[in-house]
């Protein structure tokens, strides 16, 4: 056998299995969302209320999170967005003293950490939010997710640190920081437009 040759048959061998396991890959997360929603019934009522049920909290939290973006998932998208601190790519200028705070106290950091500690069930559940909003987005190709195009697990964690603290910390602030350096005439904090209903 020729080099020529046996260099061939290893290109070739090397494709086949880079396929077969990327392709395996690949359909996992799509076979796991498929089999969760098999095992989820969403029943709307009168009103359009919908009433989820499933074998697991893991399955309600699934299907909870589908039935949700089906109502609003424009909503859901900008929260997270503003979780992040990705505020500034909506609002510009408005959005980026509290992106600004968001990047500062490393939520994203923190929240991929406190992910990778929690216990297997509680993971699962943070695994079932992102499942449930990334497998609405897969069923729903008419819907284009113009900020945040892929849910994570831990998004859940940061959304809880972001609002949970950060809003907290705002409040109790005679005067912002941001404000003094972002505006011209600096003044108690106020909240941007997009955050009123907070008050």
């Amino acid at each position: 056998m020729n080099t020529k040759s046996l260099f061939c048959r290893i290109l070739i061998i090397t494709f086949m299995m880079l396929f077969v396991f990327c392709g395996q890959d690949g359909n996992s997360e799509l076979d796991r969302m498929e089999k969760m929603a098999r095992s989820v019934i969403i029943y709307r009522d009168t009103y359009g209320v919908a009433h989820v049920y499933g074998p697991t909290d893991a399955s309600v939290v699934f299907g909870f999170m589908y039935a949700r973006a089906e109502d609003e998932f424009f909503r859901i998208e900008r929260y997270y967005t503003e979780s992040l601190g990705r505020m500034s790519e909506i609002m510009s200028e408005e959005g980026l003293a509290w992106d600004i705070l968001v990047k500062a106290v490393e939520i994203e950091k923190y929240s991929k950490e406190e992910y990778q500690r929690l216990s297997p069930e509680l993971r699962a559940l943070c695994d079932a939010f992102a499942d449930g909003l990334n497998y609405y987005l897969l069923k729903n190709p008419d819907v284009e997710a113009k900020f945040v195009p892929r849910f994570e697990p831990w998004f859940v964690l940061a959304s809880g640190r972001s609002f949970w603290s950060l809003y907290g910390f705002v409040q109790n602030c005679n005067s912002s920081p941001f404000t003094t350096t972002l505006d011209e005439n600096p003044s108690p904090f106020d909240f941007p437009k997009y955050m009123v209903w907070i008050h």
